[in-house]
């Protein structure tokens, strides 16, 4: 059932048209065109504008004359295997739900923004690396992510604010009250200084220059605003039942359920940056991810009851929100089409 829930959305993805996600017109197919015949330096001499690990695979898959649906399926593969590896050691048995959550999120993404997803895929596992204190692996996947999408430099900071958490979780209420209120500066001050950051962000690549262009064209999204009510139901209530059960004594385990919180209130509140701009969002996808191991991690034993179910409804809202948003022309995924599998508008 694992490996079926990992191939079945590999397949999907493998026979989809080309209209089927965004970028695919965009990159994904002239890269995979473009690397057939010619030498590993030639592919990223003339792709130079693509990340030097997306056009290295695209080499790899016509290196070995596999077919444009192997070259997509690949792709889905990096995406979310990687994933499905994090979840399984932090949820462990409750990885199905966290899977659940992270397709309905962030499945239709992945079939749009693909290099980014597989960046932020390999920097889930390298922050489950370096939680297992294996470094250097860690760093490898790291650089691996970096290889895939400029914007991957984020994956560096996590595990390290991870270690920032856990010691101010552990200390005095002034001391974590301080820690709160420096991160909500940073998100301030993200929405104050807006305009400098996305001219910075706009002269690391040409391709960037959409996030100018579009200034003022955002809009506010009411699904992240949502999520965040509901994350505050959950904090409160969890950390009641916790201490009630006097589960403070797990440490770890307890920061990092915590931690996976604050990562995911961070990506949510990122998400808003949508209203100012397009395109600069994304950033926050680095920390939204954590949202469905966040609510995997919910359904622990040492939980009750009526925070389970307060889970569950929010599992129910993401699933009705985010098909409401694919519906509506999200990604450019529905409606799916597929001439390999004979199916049409």
């Amino acid at each position: 059932m694992q490996g079926l829930g990992i191939v079945l959305p590999c397949l999907v993805a493998a026979f989809r048209d080309e209209t089927i996600g965004t970028d695919l017109t965009v990159y994904g197919t002239y890269v995979y065109q473009g690397t057939q015949h010619v030498s590993l330096f030639h592919a990223i001499n003339v792709y130079s504008d693509n990340p030097v690990g997306f056009v290295t695979y695209a080499w790899l898959i016509n290196l070995v004359h596999g077919s444009f649906q192997i070259y997509l399926f690949g792709i889905e593969l990096l995406i979310i295997l990687p994933t499905y590896l994090c979840f399984k050691y932090f949820a462990q048995k409750n990885t199905w739900i966290c899977m659940i959550v992270y397709y309905f999120i962030f499945y239709g993404i992945s079939l749009n923004i693909m290099k980014q997803m597989i960046a932020i895929s390999l920097g889930m596992l390298a922050f489950r690396m370096y939680y297992e204190k294996q470094n250097t692996k860690g760093v490898l996947l790291s650089i691996s992510a970096l290889l895939f999408h400029q914007t991957a430099f984020v994956v560096f900071f996590m595990y390290p604010l991870y270690e920032i958490y856990k010691k101010f979780a552990n200390s005095s209420w002034f001391k974590k009250i301080v820690f709160y209120c420096t991160s909500a500066l940073c998100c301030v001050l993200i929405f104050a200084c807006f305009q400098r950051i996305i001219g910075f962000i706009s002269v690391m690549k040409e391709s960037y220059s959409f996030i100018t262009e579009n200034e003022g064209n955002g809009e506010f999204m009411l699904s992240p605003i949502i999520y965040l009510l509901f994350i505050l139901l959950l904090h409160f209530f969890s950390r009641y039942a916790l201490r009630k059960n006097n589960e403070t004594s797990l440490g770890i385990l307890y920061n990092t359920f915590f931690y996976f919180e604050y990562l995911s209130v961070f990506g949510l509140i990122f998400l808003e940056t949508q209203v100012l701009t397009l395109g600069v969002a994304r950033f926050g996808y680095y920390f939204e991810v954590f949202l469905p191991l966040y609510i995997g991690m919910t359904f622990t034993k040492k939980n009750v009851l009526w925070v389970k179910s307060i889970a569950i409804v929010m599992i129910l809202c993401v699933c009705i929100l985010q098909t409401r948003s694919y519906l509506n022309g999200a990604c450019d995924i529905y409606p799916y089409t597929s001439s390999f599998l004979r199916i049409y508008k």
